[in-house]
């Protein structure tokens, strides 16, 4: 009779024992748990800050630039300059040829067909010097001056006049970023075209 009390009681603290066990390590389960998420999302948290951070980082200066017209503004004008003509950027000297025909005219020109070839130059104070050999109906002549004012604007079409005759002048307009140009004359009978190129 003792003996089966004492299997009985000891079967009893037995399975109490193992059910405080369980229930110890459903708790800490239970307690440790929680923390474990919490350090998951808040590590996963971290990552997502620390790559949202960094597209900000980029984005956004890139977007202020946008936004302020600080990128398309140099270019902008950059662009403007570059189809601008002025006295100072046109200036320079330039290989010259020409040719054509002079009819009848009124400047006391000879008639006959005309060609020529030389060196221009422009200067920033608005004038002009040549020097050319030119072979007017099959006479040629070598070491031949001219020299005036010239005009250019902004669209960079130019206007020129020979000071030792007003009455003959010449329209053009430069090309290529400034470094050619053609014009022609204007005066009666004077069928002559030019092109020049920067030297």
């Amino acid at each position: 009779m003792t003996k089966q009390f004492t299997d009985r009681m000891q079967k009893r603290i037995s399975r109490q024992t193992t059910v405080l066990s369980g229930q110890s390590q459903e708790e800490t389960r239970e307690r440790v748990s929680p923390c474990k998420v919490k350090g998951e999302k808040m590590q996963t948290r971290r990552v997502l800050s620390t790559a949202q951070w960094l597209v900000l980082g980029i984005s956004v200066p890139i977007m202020a630039l946008g936004s302020s017209g600080l990128l398309a503004r140099p270019m902008e004008h950059a662009a403007a300059n570059s189809k601008t003509c002025t006295v100072s950027n046109v200036a320079g000297s330039y290989g010259l040829s020409g040719s054509g025909t002079i009819v009848s005219n009124p400047f006391g020109l000879p008639e006959g067909p005309v060609a020529t070839v030389g060196i221009i130059t422009f200067d920033e104070q608005g004038h002009w010097v040549s020097h050319r050999s030119t072979n007017v109906n099959g006479q040629f002549v070598s070491s031949v001056s001219n020299a005036g004012t010239y005009t250019v604007h902004p669209d960079c079409t130019f206007t020129f006049v020979d000071e030792t005759n007003n009455s003959v002048q010449f329209v053009g307009v430069f090309v290529a970023d400034r470094d050619e140009a053609w014009f022609m004359a204007t005066g009666e009978g004077v069928v002559v075209t030019y092109a020049m190129k920067r030297i």
